[in-house]
């Protein structure tokens, strides 16, 4: 029967076979890493989404406020507003995979409130951008609709 060498301070490779161990415990832990480094960028991708869609709805809404609008030039001041989300859009967008095809901006006609003395116009732009994960998460819907309203207060 074969003994065990023992340990020494001076040959410690001796002391038990460890051959393998660091390849069998890294390839228990690759799949959770690359878990964790896909979830995080998938996560970085939709902030970074919502962030953009948010941004545009902005724009749009503050070029609508400082911009008014008649009846008559109402076509006009939507096709406008558009442009200017897609413009605020058109830096973020080739980065997210999409086209400006995929971009919905609804624009209602201002709304008017109050009396004369103190009427109160608003203006809403809703901007919505489909949003695809990279990697279908168990859980978690693949496909979502990032969506934003702004409402800001008009010029008379």
């Amino acid at each position: 029967m074969r003994q065990e060498p023992r340990c020494s301070r001076i040959t410690p490779r001796t002391c038990g076979r460890r051959d393998g161990t660091a390849a069998l415990e890294f390839a228990f832990l690759l799949p959770a890493i690359i878990t964790l480094i896909l979830g995080t960028v998938d996560f970085g991708r939709f902030a970074h989404s919502y962030i953009a869609v948010t941004n545009a709805s902005r724009a749009g809404a503050g070029f609508a406020a400082i911009h008014p609008t008649t009846n008559a030039t109402l076509s006009n001041w939507q096709e406008l507003v558009r442009a200017t989300v897609l413009a605020e859009l058109s830096q973020t967008l080739p980065a997210t995979g999409l086209v400006a095809n995929d971009v919905t901006t609804t624009i209602p006609a201002p709304t008017i409130a109050g009396t004369y003395a103190a009427t109160r116009i608003t203006v809403s732009v809703t901007v919505s951008v489909p949003f695809r994960s990279i990697i279908p998460w168990p859980l978690l819907p693949q496909n979502v609709v990032l969506a934003r309203t702004t409402v800001f207060r008009g010029v008379n």
